[in-house]
């Protein structure tokens, strides 16, 4: 009996024995088109504007030219108009959703009850009509996988559109650019962010020399981007990144992945500056506070050290001080520059906390920080799902479906890190990871219940292409399992039973 063909075909229909019931009555092949998720981009007005408020949110065109608050505010206005329309509302009934609407919520509530009451309006105004509107739409437009995957190569352009409007220069002895993205630290995060994506988009290539001449280019490109930021947070991002990839990977890809991070710390020692590796070298003598104290007044990462340690203590201090309500969202910097003082009696500077969740606990209490930590453990669990849906053979398409949950996954532990280190609460790398997640998690359900595909044991892997098992590099393509042959069953005289009078098959067994 010959094999058929692989699973992965785009052109061909794909039949698979659908075995329902025992013995003697099993249901022959259901064909399966394993191209059918494709979709109309252009078509597609969701997708569009979910393109154009990427763009918008990540490519920052609109601080370079035809400046001002109308078109950023006109997009929003239209991808609440398109949310409203496509599967927008029903994207807040989903884990991350509900975490999303008990946070904003509670910052409503913050907002009346906070040290300056109504004073954080303008603040939830622009989380509620950006960066939830960015959710919904990331969520709701997506029709299929292709839809997902070009709404990340929709990411990764608009960081080249910012990366070349923002002009980049040093001077501050770190890389930065102009623009809301532009201080070195959210310059690291964008592209350390972006760096999945990439990855991605190198994987689906099938010329080898063209997917490893992207991933050394554009990877390295990046990598070499976050370091020239001097940030320290993304060392210990990165690494959780490449945690992900071993994770996922199998024996020859985890090898592969000690490699390459043995090989890019040793390029960042060769070509990063010396003032940069000096800052990097910090990490470790920030644990030691007398060092801290001794170096602050000569060295400038030491005294970035120092700050950032005052800005955690008075975060820590005014989430006690304020553990319900906080003193409202977006003012942390605002009481810290007018209630704390320094030691020498004069106010502290307006300076945000360098810490995303004690950031959210000093402005919205207790509380709004475990309804941010529930959206983003909400978001993990969401691609997790996304993950095991997404097996080998589990339907015709999962090796695109598998690819996109990791890089969701690596580029959501690149922020959770990050977040650590920086302010970053209201950025919207992490609700477009929620929301293409939420995506994803339902184009896989569907692929998945109507699939006829058998599904075999898992294996892991990250590199997949048309014909090889997940994480198998270079193996013979998998074939279904041969159908079996309808059996009709007889009577004793030769003549065929009514369908109606066969018994079931779960009784048909022997005792």
């Amino acid at each position: 009996m010959t094999n058929r063909p692989p699973l992965t075909s785009n052109k061909t229909v794909q039949t698979a024995p659908q075995v329902v019931g025992r013995g003697l009555f099993q249901t022959g092949a259901v064909p399966v088109r394993a191209g059918a998720d494709r979709s109309a981009f252009l078509w597609n007005v969701p997708m569009f504007v979910l393109s154009l408020l990427v763009l918008n949110h990540f490519g920052r065109p609109f601080e370079f030219f035809l400046t001002g608050y109308k078109i950023p505010f006109g997009l929003a206005c239209l991808g609440i108009a398109v949310a409203a329309t496509t599967r927008g509302i029903k994207v807040m009934t989903s884990g991350p959703g509900l975490a999303l609407i008990c946070l904003i919520g509670w910052m409503m509530a913050c907002t009346v009850f906070s040290t300056w009451r109504g004073g954080s309006t303008n603040y939830l105004l622009y989380f509620i009509g950006l960066e939830i509107v960015l959710f919904m739409l990331a969520g709701g437009a997506p029709r299929s996988l292709a839809d997902v995957r070009k709404a990340s190569y929709v990411l990764v352009g608009a960081y080249l559109i910012y990366s070349v409007l923002g002009e980049a220069s040093r001077s501050i002895g770190r890389f930065d650019l102009k623009g809301t993205f532009g201080n070195a630290d959210d310059v690291a995060l964008l592209a350390g962010f972006v760096l999945p994506f990439v990855i991605m988009a190198a994987l689906q290539i099938n010329n080898t020399p063209a997917k490893i001449a992207i991933l050394l280019v554009g990877g390295g490109f990046l990598v070499r981007t976050v370091g020239m930021t001097g940030t320290r947070a993304a060392l210990p991002a990165l690494a959780a990144m490449l945690a992900v990839y071993f994770v996922r990977g199998n024996g020859t890809q985890r090898l592969a992945v000690i490699v390459l991070a043995l090989l890019g710390g040793l390029a960042m020692l060769i070509i990063l500056p010396h003032d940069i590796l000096r800052r990097f070298e910090t990490l470790t003598k920030a644990f030691n506070s007398e060092t801290v104290m001794e170096e602050a007044s000569s060295d400038e990462a030491m005294a970035s050290v120092a700050e950032r340690k005052d800005l955690l203590r008075d975060a820590v201090k005014i989430t006690m001080s304020h553990p319900i309500f906080g003193v409202g969202p977006g003012e942390y910097p605002d009481y810290r520059a007018q209630f704390l003082d320094t030691n020498n009696g004069g106010h502290k500077r307006f300076f945000p906390s360098h810490n995303t969740y004690l950031e959210v606990s000093s402005e919205d209490g207790i509380p709004g920080l475990l309804c941010y930590l529930a959206f983003l453990a909400a978001t993990y669990w969401t691609i997790r799902r996304s993950i095991k849906l997404n097996r080998p053979g589990s339907h015709p398409d999962w090796e695109q479906g598998y690819r996109l949950a990791v890089t969701l996954e690596a580029a959501l532990f690149y922020f959770v890190v990050c977040a650590g280190f920086m302010t970053c609460e209201r950025h919207p790398h992490q609700y477009l990871v929620a929301g293409l997640s939420v995506a994803l998690l339902r184009i896989s359900n569907l692929r998945s219940s109507r699939s006829t595909v058998p599904h075999t044991p898992p294996s892991k892997g990250i590199e997949t292409r048309s014909g090889m098992q997940a994480g198998v590099t270079g193996s013979a393509p998998p074939a279904l399992a041969p159908a079996r042959p309808r059996l009709t069953p007889v009577s004793a005289g030769g003549v065929p039973v009514a369908a109606a009078a066969r018994p079931r098959a779960r009784f048909n067994r022997a005792k």
